[in-house]
């Protein structure tokens, strides 16, 4: 259970659910051609275990097979499968899109920069490609590429929330000031970080005028600056990138985050 009282399936590093009426703990893997996939029926006392070194094998649904061969008396039916949703498009003014431009920070890490491009509402996180927000009503927008829905919400004093609705969960977040980056703060930023939660270290330096994080295990991993304190990078665990100061302004910490954890807290040393 999340701290809002949200339930999910995810607990110590597994998957806790269910599969056709029967408990699983399971939990899949993957990195470059290599995937894999392990399920523990408790209950029943059967594991499965899938290897795999083909990129686009589904070791998760050959697992599912296998059980239903030893199982299949004990499971329930199959559910049915999931109807594609139908959405209906409109046609908005261009001049009503103007009020929902400028910067969103979803997450607590995640920035997001919202446009009106000929016409067309585009959004992205700053720094990449920006997608189609096509409407489905004056305030509710489809981003086909990431199967989400995009809702905003009007505030006091001319503020906007926005919810990112995809197959995965909800995000929400609302609008903010951004204050552009200047390249004279790269030099405030070199030091060693330190997370006592993770206990591992990231020392960033600057390299022929660019911000870099070395780590012992990771290596170098280029961070590009998208607003005053705020970097990104190309690496999958650690897109988001902010840096923190204390009241003096000086820089006091780092955190890093992404779509799978936030704000992981390193302290500078």
């Amino acid at each position: 259970m999340l701290a809002d009282g949200t339930k999910i399936d995810y607990a110590l590093g597994v998957s806790v659910a269910k599969y056709r009426g029967l408990r699983t703990i399971s939990h899949g893997g993957s990195d470059a051609g290599y995937r894999s996939y392990v399920v523990w029926f408790p209950d029943q006392q059967l594991g499965i275990a899938v290897l795999s070194n083909l990129a686009n094998f589904n070791p998760g649904n050959i697992a599912n097979r296998v059980a239903a061969v030893y199982l299949g008396p004990q499971m329930a039916a199959e559910p049915p499968k999931p109807q594609p949703v139908t959405r209906t498009f409109v046609t908005l003014d261009a001049g009503s899109l103007d009020q929902y431009e400028g910067y969103y920070r979803l997450g607590g890490e995640m920035l997001i920069r919202v446009i009106k491009q000929d016409g067309t509402l585009m959004a992205a996180p700053v720094g990449a490609p920006p997608i189609e927000l096509r409407p489905m009503a004056q305030s509710r927008f489809y981003a086909a590429p990431m199967q989400a829905e995009v809702e905003f919400t009007t505030k006091p004093g001319n503020g906007m929330g926005v919810k990112l609705v995809q197959p995965g969960g909800t995000t929400e977040g609302e609008r903010v000031s951004v204050t552009p980056f200047d390249p004279k703060d790269l030099a405030q930023y070199p030091g060693r970080y330190w997370s006592e939660e993770l206990e591992t270290q990231y020392t960033i330096l600057l390299k022929d005028g660019k911000l870099v994080a070395d780590h012992a295990h990771h290596g170098e991993i280029e961070l590009t600056p998208v607003a005053k304190d705020q970097f990104r990078s190309a690496t999958w665990f650690m897109p988001e990138v902010r840096f923190l100061r204390n009241n003096a302004g000086a820089v006091i910490e780092m955190t890093l985050g992404g779509n799978r954890v936030t704000a992981v807290h390193f302290a500078r040393r």
